[in-house]
């Protein structure tokens, strides 16, 4: 999918270009260019000839980095997770962190239901852009640690300012205009068919932020098992636990109950890898899958050591999910059509006096992988919570995200899949990155990366360093 990697070419083509042969940093901008570059990229809008801000740089009174910083210290949000301030400031700040959040949600290779599937209605019951707060918040809000986003066992939600919001549920039938919470009925697609009126998301201009609010509990039964379903409600591991990154990834089928074999939520476990990794499967060797081959099996791929090299990975990673499922939403009117089909996200399926599932008797989950410097990565990941806690103690979760900030205001994309020689003409680069990214995982401060990449060499350079051909 091309999600807004289009919209970021079209900002990059404006300041520079990937690295194609070598870095070349033997010329750099002026400070007063310097603030014009991040002042665009950050607020996407027009710096006046005349701004006081160019006129302190001129004076030598603040530096381009420092004014650059300032802008960011301006857009925190405030205790209420709201975007503040009056004026001029108000309509730098809603800019930046309206920038920023966008970007956030760009980390996502699904991100937006109505692309993702035909079920574009689920998006009246999940933000689809849940996933990406935690890293606004982790952004703007001071006292927030990094880590946070994959160990806080908060949801959140955004605040939007439509007085009068449209969603996808409201049709007209019959030459009449039907809002969601008029005449249709929608009831849950378990055996008990509850009727699902749940509260809605916000839309409009993005406001700020709050802890999910929509708490509205419907239970249901499916297979003898009762479930608790609470649109909204987190399920622990900050951006694992978000429930439209489930829905988006899941890869099962509305109504297919974990199993461990032929059913597991194999995709979101390759989206891990992919989104907070920024790592292409397979990371494992052969060498490092032989022990899990099963030559008895049902399942084709454990008698392959070549497929396992992937399913060694992202089998055990859906483990964690093996208690949640995915039912549909029917109309009560007439045919039992879904409407929409992924809109429910159910809690758990292990109950103490339930009966056992296939999935109960899988090992545990496990995060096996090779990390960025081949080293072997085994860590328990048995719920959502311990996959996050184990993620968040690797080194590549961290020099994924300094890789997405690096590339946001240079345009160079460094290639995180294997090792760069010495000789290589990326090595500054991904040296660069790695480097930022260790550092990340010791200060926790998201800033202080921001300001590391602002203050670099690389950004200073008219073309990032890049040399022209």
């Amino acid at each position: 999918m091309k999600k807004l990697r289009l919209f970021w070419f079209v900002i990059f083509m404006t300041f520079g270009t990937h690295a194609k042969e070598s870095t070349n940093l033997q010329s750099s901008l002026s400070e007063q260019q310097i603030f014009r570059r991040c002042y665009s990229q950050m607020t996407r809008l027009y710096l006046p000839a005349n701004d006081s801000r160019l006129t302190l740089i001129k004076n030598k009174k603040a530096t381009a980095v420092e004014l650059c910083m300032n802008l960011i210290h301006k857009a925190q949000l405030n205790n209420q997770l709201q975007i503040s301030g009056t004026g001029h400031t108000r309509i730098e700040t809603d800019a930046i962190i309206k920038t920023f959040n966008t970007f956030h949600v760009s980390w996502f290779q699904a991100y937006f239901f109505a692309r993702q599937s035909d079920e574009f209605f689920t998006a009246n019951v999940y933000d689809s852009t849940e996933m990406s707060i935690p890293y606004t918040l982790a952004f703007f809000k001071p006292g927030i640690q990094f880590r946070e986003t994959l160990t806080s066992e908060k949801a959140y939600e955004s605040v939007r300012s439509t007085k009068k919001p449209i969603y996808f549920l409201d049709h007209f039938e019959n030459g009449e205009y039907l809002k969601v919470d008029d005449k249709d009925v929608w009831v849950t697609g378990g055996q008990l068919e509850v009727e699902f009126k749940p509260d809605l998301v916000q839309t409009g201009k993005l406001l700020g932020f709050r802890e999910s609010k929509r708490t509205k509990k419907f239970v249901e039964q499916y297979e003898g098992i009762k479930m608790n379903i609470v649109p909204g409600q987190a399920m622990g591991g900050g951006v694992l636990g978000s429930s439209s990154y489930l829905l988006l990834n899941s890869g099962l089928d509305r109504e297919d109950i974990p199993d461990g074999h032929f059913y597991a939520h194999r995709s979101w476990s390759k989206a891990i890898v992919n989104d907070l990794l920024c790592r292409s499967l397979p990371v494992l060797t052969e060498e490092d899958v032989v022990q899990d081959i099963k030559n008895d099996s049902q399942l084709e791929f454990q008698k392959n050591v070549k497929c396992l090299t992937c399913h060694s990975t992202i089998d055990p990673l859906a483990q964690a999910l093996k208690d949640k499922m995915i039912l549909p939403v029917y109309s009560a009117d007439g045919p039992k059509m879904p409407i929409p089909n992924k809109s429910l996200l159910v809690g758990d399926l292990r109950r103490k006096e339930g009966p056992v599932r296939p999935a109960d008797n899988v090992k545990p989950g496990y995060l096996k992988m090779r990390a960025f410097n081949g080293n072997l990565i085994e860590k328990p990941a048995g719920s959502i919570k311990e996959l996050a806690g184990s993620l968040s103690e690797t080194d590549d979760y961290y020099i994924c995200a300094a890789k997405h900030y690096f590339s946001f205001f240079t345009g160079v994309d460094v290639d995180l899949n294997s090792k760069v020689e010495p000789s290589s003409a990326v090595a500054d680069y991904y040296n660069f990155v790695v480097a930022e990214g260790l550092k990340l995982k010791q200060h926790q401060d998201v800033r202080t990366l921001i300001k590391d990449i602002l203050s670099s060499d690389f950004y200073s350079s008219p073309n990032f360093g890049v040399k022209d051909e």
